[in-house]
């Protein structure tokens, strides 16, 4: 009787298994700037840690860098995240300055927006909207109106920028 009941704790074992195991790696998504000189990426890992990178030229800028939150009144989000969609759009328009060298400034690039959801039971969603130029990338964080975060207090923002190579800076006081 003993080898029996042995068995079948070893098969209540294995199958909790993957409920314990790290989930897989989702695929990378990516947009480049509208002449395809910048490129940014969004990665999910094994535990659900979104990640970006930037390159030039296929020449890293910035390796993969954490993006999260911690917050003083709920908890943080870091990881237990899956992308939920995506969306691209391009623009190209322009923009009048009351001073400076050009009067009119052209306002070209391509937008990606990543949706993010929490896997854990508060199921949190955000945005993270990237803006590729040709000559630069900007991003921001978009979080709707939801009932796990009717009001909350950034304790830290848990955003990572990780130069690919050490640089060189120059600035006048």
């Amino acid at each position: 009787m003993k080898p029996i009941r042995f068995a079948l704790g070893l098969g209540l074992a294995l199958a909790a298994a993957p409920a314990l195991a790290q989930q897989a790696p989702a695929a990378p998504v990516s947009a480049t700037s509208p002449d395809g000189t910048l490129r940014v990426t969004l990665t999910i890992d094994g535990d659900g840690r979104a990640a970006y990178a930037i390159s030039r030229k296929d020449k890293p800028i910035l390796a993969p860098s954490r993006l999260g939150f911690l917050f003083t009144d709920v908890a943080k989000i870091d990881r237990r995240l899956v992308v939920t969609g995506t969306e691209v759009r391009d623009a190209d328009d322009a923009w009048t300055q009351p001073w400076g060298e050009w009067a009119s400034i052209r306002n070209r690039f391509r937008e990606l927006k990543v949706h993010l959801k929490e896997t854990s039971a508060l199921a949190r969603v955000f945005t993270v909207t990237f803006r590729l130029y040709e000559d630069g990338v900007g991003f921001r964080y978009e979080f709707p109106e939801q009932p796990n975060m009717a009001r909350t207090n950034v304790a830290e923002e848990l955003t990572e920028f990780a130069f690919a190579q050490d640089g060189t800076a120059w600035w006048k006081p």
